[in-house]
Formats: C-alpha cells, structure tokens, sequence
C-alpha cells in the first residue's frame, strides 16, 4: 500500500486498494473523524427531538385579581432555535388563547397574555378579564406543529 495511503490501515480497519476504489469520495475522509461526524450528527438530532422538561412553575405565571377583575398569564420558555416561530397556547377552564412569536437570539421565547388594556398597547395578546379559572396549562410547538414544551400539570393561579 503506499505510504500517502497508510492512514486507511489502522487496528480498527485494514482497507485494500480494491476496497478503497469501491468508497469513491468517502475514501478522502479518515475513518475515525467520520466516526466523529456521525456521532455529533447522531447527538444533534438527539438534542433536536427532545422536549423540554422545565417545572411548571419555571415556564408559566398567572394571576387572578377581582378589583378591579383582571386575567394575567406570563410564559417563558428557554433552550429553543433561535429565529425559530413557536406558538404558545395557553388554556383555562373552556377559555384558550394563543401567540406566535419568533425565539430570540438565546433562544428564549416569552408571551404575554393580559386583560389590562395598557398592557396590551404594549404588546401583551389580549385575554378576557375572566379568562382564568383557577389554574392554566400551555403546549408551546413548532412551526410545524410539533409539540417542543408543555406544563407536567395545571399550574394554580395567585389570586388577588
């Protein structure tokens, strides 16, 4: 074999000449750096698919006031795509709501759902003042409708 080739024969792999024609352009690879690649591909995907396991508490807050009667439902979710549009539902009860909005550039998304009218000039989506019950869920998913993150369970709301 000649020398320029002697990286091909190594404990894990003994390629003849006739072997080497056969893997075309792959052959310019060394076998242990496509071993490598394959891992971090096999890891990237993993790390793709998974679903977030944040508390309840970490990803959703809400809050119930009587006096005057306001609905108020903050989201906070981390570790996404950055640039990426996530839709975040929110649900109480009968009562749903929802936003899309892109992952910032630390992939953090953050909603806000409000039945306070200068919090919604500001941007929050608006809610009925009566929209929360006693507790809220959310299922946040991808732009293709893949679900990435949802609260374990209700999360109770603070009453005032």
């Amino acid at each position: 074999m000649p020398e320029y080739l002697s990286w091909l024969k190594t404990e894990e792999t003994d390629l003849s000449l006739g072997q080497l024609d056969q893997l075309g352009p792959i052959h310019l690879l060394e076998v242990s750096t496509m071993k490598k690649f394959l891992m971090l591909i096999a890891t990237t995907l993993i790390l793709c698919f998974s679903v977030n396991q944040a508390s309840a508490g970490e990803l959703l807050k809400c809050e119930k006031r009587n006096r005057p009667a306001r609905s108020k439902v903050s989201v906070e979710v981390e570790d996404l795509t950055p640039g990426a549009i996530y839709t975040g539902l929110i649900s109480s009860g009968n009562n749903s709501a929802q936003a899309s909005i892109a992952a910032d550039i630390g992939g953090v998304v953050e909603y806000d759902f409000d039945s306070n009218p200068a919090d919604i000039a500001a941007g929050a989506t608006r809610i009925a003042s009566g929209f929360i019950g006693s507790n809220v869920s959310l299922i946040v998913t991808d732009a293709m409708g893949v679900q990435v993150e949802k609260t374990p369970s209700p999360v109770g709301c603070r009453v005032r």
